[in-house]
């Protein structure tokens, strides 16, 4: 067992999916050489099981990686971030989401982090017309990359809910080793 946070296999295999998806089979090729040069545990392994368990830090190297081979700031990170949620999260259930409220689908996006995290909870600190505070506390290791990948998939949930023109803003905490963030959706 690794010591240390960690993260569920399904999210390198999602993001990789994305990047391959959103920037191309090249750049996806890229990616993987420069996490082979760098010595990242995952590629070290044949197949990546989506139900293991990996380090945080594999994971900040994949995202720094995809920073790398993209060329891109954090903006690609964001995006994947939010096309990673709507590749999960199968059509059918989609659709039956347009039904709850911005705040239930955020509550919701809390057990979706659990599955993906071992480190770290969410939860939504207040609720507005057209805007809600949520709060990450104890999300060891997290660095810059994870936190907007963080806040592209709060987008995401939130647009879950049928709602659009959705940003996410970073207002405390969020930085490299900081493992405290808040966070404030807002959607027209």
């Amino acid at each position: 067992m690794l010591a240390g946070p960690r993260v569920k296999g399904l999210a390198f295999e999602t993001v990789l999916g994305e990047v391959r998806r959103l920037r191309g089979p090249e750049t996806a090729h890229a990616v993987m050489e420069l996490l082979t040069a760098r010595g990242n545990e995952v590629v070290g392994t044949s197949v990546i099981m989506v139900n293991g368990w990996y380090s945080i830090a594999a994971y900040r190297g994949l995202l720094a990686a995809i920073r790398d081979a993209t060329g891109e700031g954090t903006e690609v990170i964001r995006l994947i971030g939010n096309s990673s949620v709507h590749t999960d999260i199968p059509r059918l259930y989609q659709r039956l989401l347009h039904a709850l409220t911005p705040k239930t689908i955020t509550q919701l996006g809390a057990r979706y982090f659990k599955r993906i995290y071992d480190t770290g909870t969410l939860s939504v600190v207040s609720e507005e017309d057209r805007r809600i505070e949520a709060r990450f506390a104890n999300c060891d290791g997290f660095d810059r990359n994870m936190w907007v990948e963080v806040s592209g998939s709060i987008e995401a949930f939130v647009e879950l809910a049928g709602v659009s023109e959705v940003t996410v803003r970073i207002t405390d905490g969020g930085r490299d080793d900081d493992p405290t963030a808040t966070m404030i959706a807002r959607w027209g």
